[in-house]
């Protein structure tokens, strides 16, 4: 059951991350185009979003693999600690290097 949950967080990240590429390389179309921003706010925003939900979604993916395959006889609050503790840092190193921060 967990796995099919984190098939379908995969299935979300990888749309998610197609629609920020698909939104980068319209922006980079519309750049420079006198007129055009609105659109390119417009663009800028829907990727922002789309990398908000890949993100994110890895995330949830990640804490839940590491639910199903930490040891059941350990505590629920260090299972949590862990699954959260590793999604979070799976999240933060995505947007380092995604978004150079």
């Amino acid at each position: 059951m967990v796995l099919l949950l984190v098939a379908g967080f995969l299935a979300m990240v990888a749309s998610s991350w197609f629609f920020y590429v698909a939104q980068g390389i319209a922006y980079g179309d519309l750049a420079g185009v006198p007129g055009r921003e609105r659109d390119l706010a417009a663009i800028a925003s829907h990727a922002r979003l789309a990398l908000k939900i890949a993100a994110s979604s890895e995330a949830l993916g990640i804490a839940a693999l590491c639910w199903a395959f930490t040891a059941a006889f350990k505590p629920t609050w260090l299972r949590a600690c862990f699954a959260l503790g590793l999604a979070c840092l799976a999240d933060v190193c995505t947007l380092a290097i995604v978004r150079g921060l």
